[in-house]
C-alpha cells in the first residue's frame, strides 16, 4: 500500500482545519464603533489631518457619525451634504447624519482653504 494517498489526505485535511480557525476566529471589536454606525475620529493639526482615515469609505443608507477635534479655529465643511461645524481647540465636534447620497464629498476648512478628508458613499 502506498503512504501517497494518506499523506495527501492528511495534509488537506490539516489545510482544511487551518483555513476553518483563521476564518473562524473572533474579529477584534472597533473600539469607538456605535451599534448600527460607522464613527470616524477625525484629529487636525494645524490645518491638516493629523489623525484618522483621509477617506471614509461608506455604503447609501448607514448612519455616519463623525468626531472632530483639533488645535486651531475654523470653520469645517462638508460637501455635498451641506454640513457645516465650527471647530474650536479644546472642543470635539460631532457631525451625525445618514449617508443618503452616493458619489465622493471633501471635508474641507473653509479658512485654511484645505482638503481634510473625503467621504464616499457607495450604493447598496
Amino acid at each position: 500500500m502506498s503512504l501517497k494517498p494518506i499523506a495527501f489526505t492528511a495534509a488537506a485535511l490539516l489545510v482544511v482545519v487551518a483555513l476553518w480557525q483563521i476564518f473562524s476566529a473572533p474579529r477584534p471589536a472597533v473600539s469607538n464603533a456605535a451599534p448600527g454606525k460607522d464613527v470616524f475620529d477625525l484629529v487636525i493639526k494645524d490645518g491638516k489631518l493629523a489623525s484618522g482615515q483621509s477617506v471614509m469609505q461608506v455604503h447609501e443608507g448607514e448612519q455616519i457619525v463623525l468626531h472632530i477635534s483639533a488645535n486651531t479655529t475654523d470653520e469645517l465643511h462638508l460637501h455635498g451634504y451641506d454640513l457645516h461645524a465650527r471647530i474650536t481647540p479644546q472642543q470635539t465636534v460631532v457631525l451625525e447624519f445618514s449617508a443618503n447620497r452616493t458619489g465622493r464629498f471633501t471635508l474641507e476648512l473653509h479658512e485654511a482653504q484645505t482638503e481634510l478628508s473625503a467621504l464616499e458613499v457607495y450604493p447598496r
